[in-house]
């Protein structure tokens, strides 16, 4: 567990933005998108979405995919690299942001690694 603490730390002390990675990235959620789409507890969760007042939250597209992540941007002129970092630098900071860990481990020793 200290070691998957030690790389998760590392993702918010020095994110990787390159350009491949997060290409990698939007096609591991198309992906996932494209296998829920056969699931019927997804299928539910989205009309339930479709019958939501428009005006609530929850009435908001949740999945992404190629079309909605990298063609939008692209037909936005926007430059994909550039929206996660700026999404990065407005979202993951630790006054907003909280670390839950669970583990076999006594009390103590969690908190030593998360320290």
């Amino acid at each position: 567990m200290e070691g998957a603490l030690d790389r998760l730390a590392a993702a918010f002390i020095n994110p990787r933005f390159a350009p491949e990675c997060i290409d990698r990235e939007v096609n591991a959620v198309d992906s996932e998108y494209k296998g829920l789409q056969q699931d019927d507890e997804m299928y539910l969760q989205q009309l339930k979405k479709v019958l939501t007042s428009n005006k609530h939250p929850y009435s908001r597209f949740f999945a992404g995919n190629l079309q909605t992540l990298k063609e939008a941007a692209q037909n936005l002129n926007l430059n994909l690299h550039e929206q996660v970092a700026k999404l990065y630098q407005k979202y993951y900071s630790a006054d907003i942001m909280n670390l839950v860990v669970a583990g076999n481990y006594s009390m103590d020793q969690l908190i030593e690694w998360t320290e």
